[in-house]
């Protein structure tokens, strides 16, 4: 990606999987899990969530308009995402219909909290877990 080369769904693979291990390890521990990641399609949602009950994940979907998605990603200097995959991104993209839409238009802060909101009364996050 940092060559500017859009990653394939055999790159992301391997990748989702180590994730998915990852949480599944953090879990049996009892552990309370928050994964960011671009899970743009529905199946990359469905390899993360392969062995969990539904009640035990949820998705956000973060969105805002593409101007200011380049704006901020430009302003960043990200080291792997080159802003110029952005339309590959959004062309992969397919805007789940199970997962929580949060705008990122405002400040950060304010999108951390509509989430933070959202996952206790979910019950996907307790008390103290947030610290």
């Amino acid at each position: 990606m940092a060559a500017g080369i859009p990653l394939t769904d055999a790159d992301r693979e391997p990748w989702l999987k180590v994730l998915r291990e990852r949480i599944f390890q953090d879990r049996q521990k009892g552990e309370t899990v928050i994964l960011a990641c671009s899970a743009l399609k529905q199946q990359y949602r469905e390899l993360l969530a392969g062995c969990f009950a539904k009640s035990e994940m949820g998705f956000v979907y973060l969105h805002a308009p593409t101007s200011l998605i380049t704006e901020r990603m430009k302003s960043r200097h990200h080291p792997y995402m080159n802003p110029d995959l952005l339309d590959s991104q959004l062309a992969t993209l397919e805007v789940p219909s199970d997962a929580w839409p949060v705008t990122v238009a405002g400040r950060p802060e304010e999108a951390v909290e509509e989430i933070l909101v959202r996952l206790r009364e979910a019950g996907l996050l307790t008390t103290g877990a947030e610290k």
